[in-house]
C-alpha cells in the first residue's frame, strides 16, 4: 500500500495539471534532414490589424500568454531542403478563431478572427491548414491570426497544438482511432447491458448494477473524451465538454469502490459512504485544470479500491485476491500512462480494469450456476434417500400399532415424523446448515426411534461452537445407518464431540454397537454422505471410519 501511494506522489508532482494534455508541441526533426522542419511559434503582437506588415521583435511564445478575450499575431518558418511534392497541412489546436498566411498569401481560415466578440467568428477546436500542393526548397514564413474572444476565462491554456502532418496518413490514423474507440466503447456497452440482464433476470444483484453503471459511465467517458477527434465542436464549447469529462470522471470515481465495497459486502453505513463522496468532491474542486481533476479522482478511486481490496484479502473474503490484482494491474497502467491521462492513459486503465472485472462477474456467475446445479443435485439425493420405501412402510405399521395400544404416543410418533419431514423439506434446498440445525434434525429422528424400538436412546454433544457448517443430514445419515445395522436391545447413548484446530473442525461422532441384524437400507448410506461432503467443500473433507471394541467411530474433518 505505502509502495503505491509512494510511486504515485512521486509522479503526480511532475505533470503541470493543464487542460487536456494537449501540451504545444511539434514535429520532431527527422534523422534524414530532407523533411520539412516547423519551428517553434513566436509571438508578434497582441493585435492582427497590421500582422502582415509586422515587424516587431519576435519573442518565443509561452503557453501562458495567450489569454481569453484577445487577438494576437504569431510567426513560425516552414524549412524544407528540397522540393516536397505531396501535400502537407498544419494541425492546429488551439481555443479561438484563425486565419493561416504563408509568405503573405492567405492559406486557408477558420473561422472568422476579430478584435472583439461581435466580429469574431467562432472557429473549430482543431482544424488542418492545407498548405500549396507543392513546397519549394528554402524557409517558408507562416504567420497566424488568432483571436479567442469567446473563449472561456481562468485556462491555464489556450493554444494546445500546431504540427506539420500528411494529411492522408493524418486521417488514415484518425479512422483507426475511431475505430477502436467505437469497438472499445460498443464491448463496454455489450459487458454492462450483459451484466444488468443477468442481474435482474437471475436476482437482484447490486455489485452487478453498479458494474453496469460503470461499464456505461466509462462509454460515455470514452465518447465525451474523443468527441472532439470524431465530430468536432466550436471552441466555445470546449468548456462544456471538459465540464462533461469532469462529471463523468467523478461518477467513475465514485463507483468503482462502490462495486468492491458492495461485492465484498463491507459493513459500510450512510456516514461511510458520505465520507467517500465528500473526498471525491473535495479532490474533484482542487485548484488544478481539468486533467489534473480528472487524474486526481481516477487516483483516488484506484487507492480506495486498492484498500477495500486488502481489507477483503485480510478478513479472506471470497474473491478478494483476484479483485486485488485486477486493481494492482490497473494501478501499473495508471502508473505509465497518467501524463496521457485524458487522451490516452484513460483507455488502457479502463480496458484492463473493466474487462477484467467483467471476466470476474462472468467467472462468478459460471460458479454460481454450478453451485445451483450442485445444490438441486443434492437436494433430489437428500429428499429420494429421506423418503425410502421401507422406512415410511415401517412407520405406518407402527402407527396402525400405536393407534390401537397407546394412543398418546401414536399422537407423539405423528408429530415427530411431521416434524422430520418439515426440516427435511426445509434444508434439502440448503448446501449449508449449522450444527445447531442438524442437531434438531437428529434429535428429533432420536425421538422416533425411541418410540418405534420402545426403548429411550439419548445424543450427548460436546461443541465448540453450534455455528459450525455442514451438509444437511451429515449426521443423521450416520444415525440412520447405526439404526440399519444394529438391534439395540437397550437403551443406548450416542455421542459426537467437535472441535476447533486451527482453520478447520474435527467431529468425532461415537455410535454404539448392538446385535448385527439383516440390513434394511440400501446400503449406499455411507457412499452418498462422503460424495455429499466433497460436493460441498471441492474436495477438502475428510472422512474416516473405524470399529473400536463397543463403537463405531466416525471422524470428519471439515474446512471452516
Amino acid at each position: 500500500m505505502s509502495l503505491y501511494f509512494c510511486l504515485l506522489c512521486c509522479c503526480l508532482p511532475g505533470w503541470s495539471f493543464a487542460e487536456a494534455s494537449e501540451a504545444l508541441t511539434h514535429i520532431p526533426e527527422p534523422a534524414s534532414g530532407t523533411a520539412p522542419v516547423l519551428g517553434p511559434w513566436y509571438l508578434l503582437s497582441d493585435s492582427f490589424t497590421d500582422c502582415a506588415l509586422s515587424t516587431r521583435k519576435r519573442q518565443p511564445l509561452q503557453p501562458s500568454q495567450i489569454r481569453a478575450g484577445q487577438s494576437y499575431c504569431l510567426e513560425a518558418e516552414l524549412a524544407s531542403a528540397k522540393v516536397i511534392p505531396q501535400p502537407l497541412a498544419l494541425w492546429l489546436l488551439v481555443q479561438g478563431a484563425s486565419s493561416l498566411y504563408m509568405n503573405g498569401q492567405l492559406i486557408g481560415q477558420n473561422g472568422v478572427p476579430g478584435q472583439d466578440p461581435a466580429s469574431e467568428q467562432p472557429g473549430q477546436i482543431e482544424y488542418l491548414f492545407v498548405l500549396p500542393s507543392v513546397l519549394q526548397p528554402g524557409t517558408q514564413l507562416l504567420r497566424l491570426q488568432l483571436s479567442t474572444q469567446h473563449a472561456p476565462p481562468g485556462f491555464f491554456q489556450y493554444f494546445y497544438a500546431a504540427e506539420l502532418v500528411e494529411p492522408q496518413q493524418f486521417w488514415q490514423k484518425r479512422q483507426l482511432q475511431h475505430l477502436w474507440l467505437f469497438l472499445l466503447t460498443g464491448a463496454l456497452l455489450l459487458a454492462g447491458g450483459l451484466v444488468a440482464i443477468l442481474s435482474l433476470t437471475l436476482g437482484w444483484r447490486r455489485h452487478w448494477l453498479v458494474f453496469s453503471l460503470l461499464a456505461l459511465v466509462s462509454a460515455l467517458l470514452l465518447l465525451a473524451e474523443f468527441w472532439r477527434a470524431t465530430v468536432g465542436y466550436l471552441y466555445p464549447y470546449h468548456q462544456w465538454r471538459l465540464q462533461l469529462i469532469w462529471l463523468l470522471a467523478l461518477a467513475f470515481s465514485l463507483l468503482l469502490p462502490a462495486y468492491f465495497a458492495l461485492q465484498y459486502r463491507l459493513p459500510w453505513r450512510w456516514r461511510h459512504w458520505i465520507f467517500v463522496m465528500s473526498l471525491a468532491l473535495g479532490v474533484g474542486f482542487l485548484p488544478q485544470g481539468y486533467d489534473g481533476k480528472v487524474v486526481a479522482m481516477m487516483a483516488l478511486a484506484l487507492l480506495l479500491s486498492l484498500l477495500i481490496n486488502l481489507w477483503a484479502c485480510r478478513h479472506r473474503v471470497a474473491g478478494s485476491w483476484v479483485g486485488l490484482g485486477i486493481v494492482q494491474i490497473a494501478l501499473v497502467f495508471f502508473g505509465f500512462r497518467y501524463l496521457y491521462f485524458a487522451e490516452q492513459g484513460f483507455v488502457w486503465v479502463v480496458l484492463v480494469l473493466l474487462l477484467l472485472l467483467f471476466y470476474q462477474l462472468l467467472s462468478q456467475w459460471s460458479q454460481d450456476q454450478r453451485k445451483a446445479q450442485l445444490a438441486l443435485q443434492l437436494e433430489n439425493q437428500l429428499l429420494h434417500k429421506s423418503l425410502q420405501p421401507h422406512f415410511l412402510m415401517n412407520s405406518l405399521t407402527l402407527l396402525s400399532e400405536l393407534q390401537q395400544q397407546n394412543p398418546v404416543q401414536a399422537e407423539q410418533f405423528i408429530q415427530a415424523l411431521s416434524e422430520e419431514f418439515r426440516l427435511l423439506n426445509q434444508f434439502a434446498n440448503q448446501r449449508l446448515i449449522t450444527l445447531s440445525q442438524e442437531l434438531h434434525l437428529c434429535r428429533n429422528y432420536m425421538q422416533l426411534m425411541s418410540i418405534r424400538l420402545q426403548q429411550p436412546h439419548q445424543l450427548h454433544t460436546e461443541a465448540d461452537s453450534d455455528e459450525l457448517l455442514l451438509p444437511p443430514a451429515t449426521l443423521l445419515v450416520l444415525l440412520e445407518n447405526a439404526f440399519s445395522h444394529n438391534r439395540y436391545n437397550s437403551s443406548q447413548t450416542f455421542s459426537l464431540q467437535v472441535r476447533s484446530q486451527g482453520k478447520h473442525a474435527l467431529l468425532a461422532f461415537r455410535l454404539p454397537l448392538g446385535d448385527k441384524r439383516q440390513h434394511q437400507g440400501t446400503g449406499t448410506g455411507t457412499a452418498w454422505l462422503q460424495q455429499r461432503l466433497q460436493m460441498c467443500f471441492a474436495g477438502k473433507a475428510r472422512f474416516s471410519s473405524i470399529i473400536e471394541s463397543q463403537h463405531w467411530l466416525i471422524r470428519i474433518e471439515l474446512p471452516k
